[in-house]
C-alpha cells in the first residue's frame, strides 16, 4: 500500500535515483513506540529500495496501523 502521505512532502515527492519515477513508500514492519506518544515507524521505496524515516503522532499511528504491522 502506498503510505507517502505519512512522510514530509519532499520525500513523498520525491523520484528514484536515476529516473524521474515517483517514490511509491510502504512500510518495512520496524515499528517502535517513544516517549511523548509518538511512534518511529520506517518506511521503503518499492521501486528503488531507499529507505526513510518518520515520527508519527499516536493517533495517526492508530489509523493507519493495519497498513504499517
Amino acid at each position: 500500500m502506498k503510505l507517502n502521505h505519512l512522510l514530509p512532502e519532499a520525500l513523498a515527492r520525491g523520484t528514484c535515483a536515476g529516473t524521474e519515477r515517483r517514490h511509491i513508500w510502504n512500510s518495512t514492519g520496524r515499528v517502535e513506540a517513544k516517549l511523548g506518544g509518538h511512534v518511529f515507524v520506517e518506511f521503503y521505496c518499492t521501486r528503488c529500495k531507499h529507505r526513510a524515516s518518520e515520527f508519527l503522532t499516536q493517533e495517526q499511528y492508530i489509523t493507519h496501523e493495519r497498513n504499517l504491522i
